[in-house]
């Protein structure tokens, strides 16, 4: 089995395709989280300006300016709700007017500015919304990855124990068939002594042909499971492979208690990934109604700059100028705006409130659907149990009754047709009791996958599996 899971897992393609799942979604988060990155900026520009002159201490009719600008900063919007900005620049003037002090003229500057939100937008909670919403659906994608994993385990543990019945069923009709022949053997040296009558050997050699269809019909549902199991092993398609015989070296394990449902219960709402994905998406509703909350609040924004600027005709000096720290220049502002209706908000959070009632009801369905698929998972272990007792009885009473009906046969109480009879009674109660051995380890994968401990039980972890 463990062989089985090992195989399958490494090659299965839904494993392979889901584990990728988690890694888009981190690049979801990587993307949200961007928005409070750095961002760098320059230009440059040049221009000239042909204006009338309005100077009257100046003869000239056109005033003409030429302007080149280069300017360069870095700008940053942080999760508390807080932009800034800072930047340095340089101008270059040249005008021909006169009367200026400085021509071309040299403007340094040196300037930082900030926007702190003060009602919408307010606050990291508020502003890290994207992130925290991304990084939710992360682990939800790990989860559905998780119950991929469990699914798969699952499938392969029934397929194998399918094989495993198979295989010992086949085996019960060897038998049934060997016990026909043996009686077909000793029907025809009584015939041939003549001490029966040749009707005997037809009855027994009927039940040979019966029991030998039969026994094809084992072999094939062997080849069959075997395919199955193949298929979920995920073979190389090369014939070569396809015939490999399969040969479980597992046999089903009695189980030696059942589990108590309210104990069962409680590992399964800790352990199952649908759950666990339910919370997290009831977390992502109420983040987004606190969020879509926040945007009823009107707009209001403390506002602040502050530059060093510098004027010169040489950069030396213009920028010694900047340096001094006696040219500089700061405002102060505030900033408020209201949309008259705010529709569009309200109508934002209601929907994300409704959402949030949504999932929290889908929640609860969850937990009722677990419980009842508890109860039934710890139910047909009890039931597996006690077929498997009734039919392990069974099956020793008609070992019984065939030995006593064979021992009748020999002093000649009975009939060849009566021993036939018993025979099968017995194929029958060692197939049913095969079958309700098999179903009892069934049981036990399907209580461990509605629990959620299929995983730890095979002690399998995701990082095994996640690149």
């Amino acid at each position: 089995m463990k062989d089985s899971v090992r195989i399958g897992l490494a090659r299965n393609f839904d494993i392979r395709i889901e584990q990728l799942t988690p890694r888009i979604r981190t690049q979801d988060t990587q993307r949200e989280a961007a928005a409070f990155d750095v961002v760098g900026f320059a230009g440059a520009d040049t221009g000239k300006t042909f204006l009338p002159s309005n100077s009257a201490l100046s003869r000239i009719e056109r005033r003409e300016t030429s302007t080149q600008t280069f300017n360069a900063g870095i700008r940053q919007r942080l999760q508390t709700g807080t932009s800034y900005e800072v930047s340095t620049s340089l101008r270059r003037n040249k005008d021909n007017a006169g009367f200026v002090r400085f021509n071309p003229a040299l403007e340094p500057a040196l300037s930082l500015s900030l926007t702190q939100n003060l009602l919408k937008n307010l606050g990291i909670e508020t502003n890290t919304t994207a992130i925290r919403v991304a990084r939710n659906n992360e682990r939800i994608s790990a989860s559905e990855f998780r119950n991929r994993v469990i699914n798969v385990v699952s499938d392969i543990e029934n397929l194998y124990w399918e094989l495993v019945f198979s295989i010992q069923d086949l085996e019960v009709k060897k038998q049934s068939l060997s016990l026909a022949r043996d009686l077909l053997r000793r029907n025809k040296i009584q015939v041939e002594v003549g001490t029966m009558a040749p009707i005997e050997i037809i009855q027994a050699e009927a039940s040979v042909a019966s029991r030998e269809a039969d026994l094809i019909t084992s072999e094939q549902l062997v080849r069959d499971n075997e395919d199955r199991l193949k298929r979920a092993l995920n073979l190389p398609k090369d014939i070569t492979s396809w015939d490999v015989r399969i040969d479980p070296t597992d046999t089903p394990a009695v189980i030696r208690r059942v589990p108590n449902v309210r104990d069962s219960f409680g590992k399964a709402v800790e352990n199952r990934p649908d759950y666990a994905q339910a919370k997290l998406d009831i977390e992502n509703k109420n983040i987004q109604a606190k969020f879509a909350e926040n945007q009823l609040f009107p707009t209001l924004d403390l506002t602040g700059s502050f530059a060093l600027n510098g004027l010169d005709e040489g950069v030396r000096e213009a920028l010694g100028d900047l340096g001094s720290g006696d040219f500089y220049q700061w405002k102060v502002g505030l900033v408020f705006e209201i949309p008259l209706r705010n529709r569009a908000a309200k109508s934002t959070l209601t929907q994300r409130k409704l959402e949030a009632a949504q999932s929290l009801l889908s929640l609860k369905n969850l937990e009722q659907q677990i419980f009842l698929e508890v109860r039934e998972a710890v139910r047909g272990i009890l039931t597996t149990q006690k077929r498997v007792n009734a039919t392990r009885t069974a099956r020793t009473l008609a070992e019984k009754q065939l030995d006593a009906e064979e021992k009748k046969f020999t002093v000649g109480l009975s009939t060849s047709f009566q021993v036939l009879e018993f025979q099968d009674d017995l194929a029958t109660a060692r197939s049913t009791e095969t079958r309700a051995i098999t179903d009892e380890i069934r049981a036990l994968v399907t209580y461990q996958r509605v629990t959620g401990q299929t995983l730890s039980r095979h002690q399998i972890g995701l990082k095994d599996f996640l690149p």
